[in-house]
């Protein structure tokens, strides 16, 4: 079959690295910047293809997102697939202390570049929040690379709270990521305990 253009396709591979399923997708909209990025933090377009596919069948949340599903429903630290809607998903089951769950990297619409997460509240979200963007990308590359990532928590204060904030954070072990100020106010991203691919 040779090269497979995994924005085009879902291939499947067996346990030997052949080939044994190719399911066409319709193209996605150029404007998606976000999904070629992904494809990169999980190691390339060869590691993202073999990455086992997960079928979600008919299935979505009740608000379109997809954060439904439960530890036993992957069967892969990291799954990837396509959902009815044609949108691409990436799944990762992750350990935050005690606490294993799985939490849903995926295009928010069936176009267009926005991509966000989904979990069922077993574990703290902590891909992202909102739309993912570039430190959330470099959390997967930095979590896939083995190094110490903790989970990833957003606050916001009054800049004159700032400072008791960031003690608050540091007394529990946090480590603050990063500081965005805007009038009067300041959210600041930090990460917080271990996290670990399962």
């Amino acid at each position: 079959m040779g090269n497979v253009d995994v924005t085009r396709n879902i291939v499947t591979y067996d346990g030997a690295g052949k080939v044994i399923e190719v399911v066409p997708v319709p193209p996605s909209d150029p404007s998606d910047s976000t999904f070629p990025k992904l494809i990169e933090a999980l190691g390339g377009k060869e590691a993202f293809e073999k990455l086992p596919v997960l079928d979600l069948g008919e299935y979505t949340g009740c608000t379109g997102y997809i954060d439904f599903l439960e530890v036993e429903d992957v069967a892969a630290p990291l799954m990837r697939g396509m959902d009815s809607h044609g949108r691409p998903f990436v799944t990762f089951r992750l350990k935050i202390g005690e606490e294993v769950g799985v939490e849903v990297a995926f295009r928010r619409y069936t176009t267009g570049r926005a991509w966000v997460s989904g979990d069922n509240g077993d574990i703290p979200k902590t891909l992202c929040t909102s739309a993912m963007n570039a430190g959330d990308l470099d959390w997967i590359r930095r979590l896939l690379a083995g190094e110490e990532v903790g989970a990833r928590h957003y606050t916001s204060c009054e800049n004159k709270n700032l400072e008791g904030r960031l003690q608050e954070i540091s007394e529990k072990g946090g480590r603050v990521v990063s500081n965005k100020e805007y009038h009067g106010w300041t959210d600041v991203e930090y990460e917080l305990g271990r996290v670990e691919l399962v």
